[in-house]
């Protein structure tokens, strides 16, 4: 089984209107994780930048513009992801896997190819992904009122992982949090 781990950092909350601006990735093989990407991009030139969004990413609207192009962005990763998976075979395809993904990088992720004329997207993925966040929600259910938040941060340090504030909200380290709970989580859905 192929899953991508994936986290997005955007230019706001909605996907019709903002921007990816960060892809980061860790794709796993048969449960190995066998590579990982970085993607930083420029949004696309008709999204809207939210200053605030900006800043919970720890990036500057003068850095965003150093970065590559959408159109780049998305040629490297498509080539990235070619040497994982073929888009031809309808029984070879990867899991997207991240927190709140299903409602937030997935709408994203699908309007990315769309803004960059490529239809393939569910050539390379299977159409449901995997939601570290509706996990999380089983797993918590007869607690889930007494969590302060219902965050990544929140979820990683109720499984008794250690969190790195400063880290959170850039997408390698989401990533790899999101990695990590999805581990637990799946361990403890076979007990």
């Amino acid at each position: 089984m192929k899953i991508l781990f994936y986290d997005l950092e955007t230019t706001g909350y909605y996907y019709y209107k903002n921007s990816i601006h960060q892809l980061s990735a860790e794709l796993e093989v048969d449960g190995v994780v066998v590579d990982s990407i970085n993607i930083r991009m420029q949004p696309h030139p008709k999204a809207q930048v939210d200053p605030q969004a900006l800043k919970k990413s720890h990036t500057t609207e003068e850095e965003l513009y150093t970065f590559q192009t959408q159109q780049e962005g998305l040629k490297r990763f498509v080539q990235w992801l070619e040497q994982y998976v073929d888009r031809f075979d309808k029984k070879d395809k990867i899991f997207m896997c991240g927190f709140n993904n299903r409602r937030f990088d997935d709408p994203f992720m699908a309007k990315w190819f769309d803004l960059c004329g490529n239809s393939w997207l569910y050539s390379y993925f299977w159409s449901d992904s995997f939601d570290v966040l509706v996990m999380a929600s089983l797993h918590f259910k007869d607690r889930r009122a007494e969590l302060p938040s219902f965050q990544l941060k929140r979820i990683a340090m109720e499984l008794g992982l250690t969190v790195d504030k400063e880290k959170l909200h850039d997408a390698r380290f989401d990533v790899l949090l999101t990695r990590y709970c999805y581990g637990i989580l799946d361990l403890e859905s076979l007990i």
